[in-house]
């Protein structure tokens, strides 16, 4: 089985379980970082150690963050040259796919503030506490019903803010892709890449003082505008594997073992230990660091679709259950973390009381899944059949010719 001969690719829902976790693990990692009590200073200390081993991969958030960005490009592609699919019936299903989870975890972040936050976590570090401070504001709550503005993503759900910049990428993935079309792989590529240099060199421009910029690259942090051009880098090498898949499978195929030990070595480098490397050499902007991580996911990305031995791990029952949760974990872990530390900090052990928010977060990312994820996930299949939709469709079709 290979991405070629299947419609729905099972390994990449596993690589989605596996990545979604990862971020969960990165932010229960940091909850031990930086903290004024010294036995959780010892913890972190024993983490940052284990972080330049290959344990460290369970607990690499950023760079599964980034796989994510590399999945969807491969995802969207397929999704817009459907033969059945236009513009309109494209956007109203990618919608409603992201959002109506999205909201429920807007729900959670809200309502678990309003009842369970009441002040600081004595003991714990400034980057967890920073969380659910800020007062409740229906301007807030309407800046994340708006969904694809800039605000503060931290406000209620510090991870909402990757569903941000992936709608407004999928907003404009059509018109990437016809800028794709026809043109030699690799040239899409370096120009993106480019692109995302140059939204890099802005920020860093802004921040170091340009005021006049300063709009397009501070306000709403995460959600800052400059971030979509930067992100689409990542997109870009994911429709590229997609379109280059028969030619990448030939090429894989006629690998022996250790041509196909060698990329796999070289996909982890780069995803792993890439963004280690770049600090090592002094540079520590978060950005640059990205670079190499991005290319690791896509270089992973293509192992897991034409390699039998992954594709043999990957598509295992626990794997693949992990991948059908992903999403409601990945929505819902950072507001059943909070949840349970600020109703249960200093009542319950800190270790036990993680344990017990992972099992939590478990049982309500499969809840979330069965209850408002599959009900979503019909609802946006339909969504193309629907009138008012074919009507759009038609008439946007009708104006293009």
């Amino acid at each position: 089985m290979s991405a070629e001969n299947v419609r729905h690719i099972q390994q990449f829902d596993a690589i989605r379980g596996i990545a979604a976790l990862s971020v969960m693990l990165s932010h229960y990692v940091l909850i031990f970082m930086n903290s004024p009590l010294s036995n959780y200073h010892n913890i972190s200390s024993i983490i940052g150690d284990l972080s330049y081993t290959p344990l460290g991969i369970f607990w690499a958030g950023r760079s599964a963050v980034l796989l994510f960005f590399v999945l969807s490009g491969y995802v969207l592609f397929f999704m817009i040259n459907s033969a059945s699919m236009n513009y309109v019936s494209f956007l109203m299903k990618r919608s409603l796919r992201l959002y109506i989870p999205y909201l429920l975890a807007v729900f959670f972040g809200v309502a678990g503030e309003y009842l369970f936050y009441h002040g600081g976590l004595p003991g714990l570090n400034p980057w967890l506490n920073q969380f659910w401070s800020a007062p409740i504001t229906i301007r807030s709550i309407l800046y994340h019903l708006l969904f694809v503005d800039e605000f503060n993503a931290n406000h209620y759900d510090f991870t909402v803010w990757t569903l941000v910049q992936e709608m407004r990428i999928s907003i404009l993935f059509p018109a990437i892709l016809w800028f794709m079309r026809d043109k030699k792989w690799w040239v899409p590529v370096v120009i993106f890449f480019m692109l995302s240099v140059l939204a890099m060199a802005i920020r860093m421009f802004a921040l170091s003082g340009g005021h006049i910029l300063s709009w397009l690259t501070l306000s709403g942090s995460l959600t800052a505008y400059i971030f979509t051009p930067y992100y689409i880098f990542a997109f870009v090498l994911g429709a590229t594997l997609a379109t280059q898949r028969a030619s990448l499978q030939k090429w894989y195929n006629r690998l022996g073992i250790q041509g196909r030990t060698a990329v796999f070595s070289i996909g982890f480098f780069l995803y792993y230990y890439g963004p280690h490397f770049i600090s090592a050499v002094g540079i520590h902007h978060l950005m640059v660091r990205d670079w190499p991580a991005i290319m690791g996911a896509a270089i992973l990305v293509l192992v897991s679709a034409y390699d039998l031995v992954a594709i043999q791990v990957l598509t295992t029952p626990i794997l693949i259950y992990l991948g059908k949760i992903s999403y409601s974990l990945y929505l819902l872990h950072a507001v059943i973390l909070l949840a349970m530390l600020h109703a249960f900090y200093g009542v319950i052990s800190l270790p036990v009381l993680l344990l017990l928010s992972i099992g939590v977060t478990f049982l309500v990312s499969e809840l979330a899944y069965r209850f408002v994820e599959k009900p979503a996930i019909s609802i946006s299949r339909r969504s193309p059949q629907w009138p008012i939709v074919k009507r759009f469709g038609k008439l946007i079709k009708s104006s293009e010719t």
